[in-house]
C-alpha cells in the first residue's frame, strides 16, 4: 500500500481483486481462488482500509462508498496505561460493563493488565 498525497491511501492487490467489476460479481474472483473465506477476509479488509485499488487485471478504481458503508465500525478502545485498571477503564472511562469489555478485548486475564495493550468496549 502507499499513500500518494491526493488519492489517500492506494492499495495494489494483484488477483485478490481481478477488476473493479468484480465487485458486483463475485463468481468473477470466486472461480479461480483457493481459499474463498480467506480471500473474501482479505477483500474486506483492503475495501475498509484503503481507498483506492489497483486491481490484478483493469485500471485503479476508487473503492465505492457503498462498500465502505459495509465496513465495521471501529471499536472504541483504550490504550492501558502504567497503573490502570481493567475495572476502571471498562466502567469509568469507556461507560460499559465489565462483560461487554471482556468479550471486546483481547485481554486473557482482566486481573492482569499491561501498559499498551487495548481495552475495548
Amino acid at each position: 500500500m502507499s499513500k500518494p498525497q491526493q488519492l489517500g491511501l492506494v492499495a495494489i492487490t494483484g488477483d485478490l481483486f481481478f477488476k473493479e467489476e468484480d465487485l458486483k460479481d463475485d463468481t468473477i474472483w470466486k472461480s479461480s481462488s483457493t481459499d474463498i473465506a480467506k480471500q473474501g477476509e482479505s477483500r474486506t479488509a483492503i475495501l475498509c482500509d484503503v481507498d483506492y485499488i489497483i486491481p490484478g487485471h483493469g485500471p485503479m478504481f476508487k473503492v465505492p462508498a457503498t462498500e465502505k458503508a459495509k465496513c465495521p465500525k471501529p471499536a472504541n478502545c483504550i490504550t492501558v496505561n502504567y497503573g490502570d485498571t481493567f475495572f476502571d477503564l471498562c466502567i469509568n472511562k469507556l461507560h460499559s460493563t465489565m462483560q461487554s469489555c471482556i468479550a471486546h478485548s483481547n485481554i486473557p486475564n482482566p486481573d492482569l493488565i499491561y501498559p499498551g495493550q487495548q481495552v475495548c468496549a
